[in-house]
């Protein structure tokens, strides 16, 4: 998949405007894009899952070091200082860093979607393994075991909110397999069938979302089941998004997505709100709130970077 940038700096955009962006009218269009622009979290797990199957995992310790490095050593960061600003006990801290946040809570959960990925991240290797050794056997297994437990907590144990996760689980994995097919097969479409190919799956699933995960929640046969409605959706925009062309900018969002959406959640909301207090106008404050964040998350996300090289220059001096 090209342009893999611009596809992480358009989903990280579309989660700031479901979070943060303030309706400019009692548009229903306007209404409808902020309210389904969550998908940005499906693309990411999308992404996760076809950079996954292209990863190499065979040390798995090693493989596990670095996206605990990239991703969990961040969410630590962002843990610590919204439980200084918002004065969060031990016990609540530790919770979050361990996850258990995420169990009890799901979608509740401070940066829910952090350690969500990070759990797909220790499991999805040693599942490639097994895919590498019976795909039918892996597939069959994969598919039996998603729908028993999405089955069980729709209709059995319905105090742990987990859809909100669990049904990413058939997008992250679309992902890892059209990842291997795309390898293998090597389709390179004709462009402007490619175009309309996508975009038709994109209209008529708006359609669908419009109807059954904006107007009403499906939530049959399973629990939350709008979130594998739309994942058609969130395919057919990211392919289509891949035709944009990466820039120094678009690069600078998209490796700041992380960034940009734990900043918004900690200081997002304050910001937005001091902004309108302010400016008394409520584009300018969309604007600038999100202009605002963008800075902030590429500042943060370089700091660390420069931090982090500086720090392991140092460890290798020190071993020389």
């Amino acid at each position: 998949m090209k342009n893999k940038k611009s596809i992480m700096a358009f989903a990280a955009l579309q989660i700031l405007i479901f979070h943060l962006w303030i309706n400019l009218s009692s548009s229903e269009i306007e209404n409808f894009i902020k309210q389904i622009s969550y998908i940005g979290v499906d693309i990411f797990f999308f992404l996760s899952g076809y950079s996954l199957y292209r990863s190499d995992t065979g040390n798995y310790f090693q493989f596990i070091g670095n996206r605990f490095r990239n991703v969990y050593c961040k969410f630590i960061l962002f843990v610590l200082i919204a439980a200084w600003l918002n004065k969060w006990d031990m016990v609540y801290v530790l919770k979050v860093i361990f996850g258990i946040d995420l169990i009890q809570n799901g979608g509740k959960a401070f940066l829910w979607f952090l350690p969500a990925i990070m759990l797909f991240y220790l499991i999805v290797p040693l599942y490639k393994k097994f895919d590498e050794k019976n795909r039918m056997i892996a597939v069959f297994t994969l598919g039996i075991v998603w729908i028993i437990i999405a089955l069980l907590f729709t209709y059995g144990v319905k105090t742990v909110p987990i859809a909100i996760w669990w049904n990413r689980i058939p997008i992250f994995f679309i992902g890892y397999y059209l990842a291997g097919f795309h390898t293998n097969r090597r389709i390179t479409g004709h462009r402007a069938a490619y175009l309309s190919g996508f975009a038709l799956i994109v209209a008529a699933d708006i359609i669908l979302a419009y109807r059954y995960a904006y107007k009403m929640k499906l939530n049959q046969p399973i629990e939350d089941m709008f979130y594998i409605l739309v994942i058609p959706l969130a395919i057919g925009i990211a392919y289509l998004v891949s035709l944009i062309k990466e820039n120094k900018l678009i690069r600078a969002i998209g490796s700041s997505s992380l960034e940009l959406y734990a900043m918004q959640m900690v200081f997002g909301y304050t910001w937005a709100n001091q902004l309108l207090s302010k400016t008394k106008s409520i584009l300018v404050t969309d604007i600038a709130t999100v202009i605002i964040l963008i800075a902030a998350a590429v500042c943060v996300h370089y700091l660390y970077q420069a931090i982090f090289c500086c720090i392991r220059r140092r460890i290798l001096v020190t071993k020389q």
